[in-house]
């Protein structure tokens, strides 16, 4: 998945759940962070973000948007989204921001995060371990690396709650 904020609000879910995922990004992690998206967000968003313990910056700095004005034939007229739309809003928090919070989420939580990889191949698919592979020109945990060629392997299965988390094997 890329480092988009579906790519990396899916990481996190799947983390919370004890499933391991990796994120790989064709862009830089700053292109990432700078890339202009949609200045706000659903309400369901929202909720979800809070939910997963991922809205501190957005509870601080986000502004609900209510509603809004229009006016015509010399009548300003009032469309409050809480009566129109079941008492859900709008709120006003750029998207660069929410992928912000959430790479800096997945990092501090040991999230594995690729930025800046090319050379991204699937094999395996109809077997019971798919690989992933790609070249990293740097990886976001060891910053200064050269260019490296890696794979990632699936686990074959998945894994009762008692059974061991596997972890992502690098070649």
């Amino acid at each position: 998945m890329g480092a988009g904020p579906a790519g990396l609000l899916l990481s996190h879910l799947l983390a919370q759940r004890g499933i391991d995922s990796v994120v790989v990004e064709i862009r830089s992690r700053a292109y990432c962070e700078a890339r202009q998206r949609a200045g706000v967000l659903e309400d369901g968003t929202v909720r979800l973000l809070r939910e997963a313990g991922l809205a501190g910056r957005l509870d601080r700095e986000g502004l609900e948007h209510g509603g809004i004005y229009l006016q015509f034939a010399g009548e300003r007229h009032h469309l409050d989204f809480r009566d129109l739309a079941g008492g859900r809003t709008v709120t006003v928090y750029a998207q660069t921001e929410v992928v912000k919070d959430l790479i800096a989420r997945r990092l501090a939580d040991g999230g594995q995060l690729e930025f800046e990889v090319s050379g991204t191949a699937v094999s395996g698919l109809d077997t019971g371990q798919p690989v992933l592979s790609y070249t990293a020109a740097s990886t976001c945990s060891s910053p200064g690396n050269a260019a490296a060629s890696t794979s990632v392997t699936w686990p074959a299965a998945a894994r009762s709650p008692s059974t061991p988390r596997p972890r992502w094997s690098r070649t």
